[in-house]
C-alpha cells in the first residue's frame, strides 16, 4: 500500500519521452536515463533480486495504467499549443510527427498594459540611430508577437560600454521571459 502511494507521487512528478527513452521532471528541468532514475528511487522501489526485468521505479511507471497519458513523443517549443502537454496534429508542425509533446513554452510572464515609453524609445533612437533602431524595434516586436519562431537573421549590437545594450536585453527578457532569452555577458 505504501509503495502505491509513492508510485502515485512519482507519477505526478515526471513524464516519459519516447524519442530519448528518458523520464523528465519539469519542476527540476532534469531528464533521467533508466539507470539514474532507478538509482534515485532505489529505496522506494528496490525491485526483485535476481530477475532480469524487475519492477524498479522506471519499469513500474511505464507499466502503470495511470501513467500512460504521461508518455509523450518528446519535448518541443510550441507557443501556439496547450501547456504542459501539447497535441500536435498532422500539418501543425513541419518537423514534428503527430502526437503528444511536452510543451517547453509556458507563456509570457507579463500581460501588455498601457503606458508612456517615449523617453526610453527616444534614448534608443538616439543611441542606435533612427534606421538601426527601426530595424531592431521591428525584430524585437516580431520576437514578442511570434515566440519560438526562428528567423533567418538576428541583430548583433556592438558598442562601447554604458549605452544601454544591457538595459535593452533586460527589458526584452522581462517581456519574453528570462528562460527564453540568452545573452552573453562578454563577447
Amino acid at each position: 500500500e505504501e509503495q502505491k502511494e509513492k508510485l502515485i507521487k512519482l507519477r505526478e512528478k515526471v513524464y516519459f519521452f519516447r524519442d530519448i527513452g528518458e523520464m523528465y521532471n519539469p519542476k527540476e528541468d532534469i531528464s533521467y536515463k533508466e539507470r539514474e532514475f532507478n538509482n534515485d528511487h532505489l529505496f522506494d522501489f528496490p525491485g526483485r533480486i535476481g530477475k532480469k526485468h524487475d519492477d524498479k521505479a522506471f519499469a513500474k511507471l511505464l507499466k502503470d495504467p495511470e501513467f500512460q497519458e504521461k508518455k509523450l513523443q518528446g519535448r518541443a517549443m510550441l507557443p501556439d499549443h496547450e501547456y504542459p502537454v501539447a497535441v500536435v496534429k498532422p500539418g501543425d508542425h513541419p518537423l514534428l510527427t503527430p502526437g503528444r509533446y511536452f510543451n517547453l513554452y509556458e507563456g509570457r510572464p507579463l500581460e501588455p498594459e498601457g503606458g508612456d515609453v517615449t523617453e526610453i524609445i527616444k534614448h534608443f533612437n538616439k543611441v542606435f540611430g533612427e534606421t538601426n533602431w527601426r530595424h531592431l524595434e521591428q525584430f524585437l516586436a516580431f520576437c514578442i508577437r511570434h515566440p519560438g519562431v526562428k528567423t533567418r537573421w538576428i541583430p548583433l549590437v556592438v558598442s562601447v560600454e554604458g549605452v544601454g545594450k544591457g538595459l535593452l536585453m533586460r527589458m526584452m527578457s522581462k517581456l519574453m521571459g528570462y528562460k527564453y532569452v540568452m545573452y552573453p555577458l562578454k563577447i
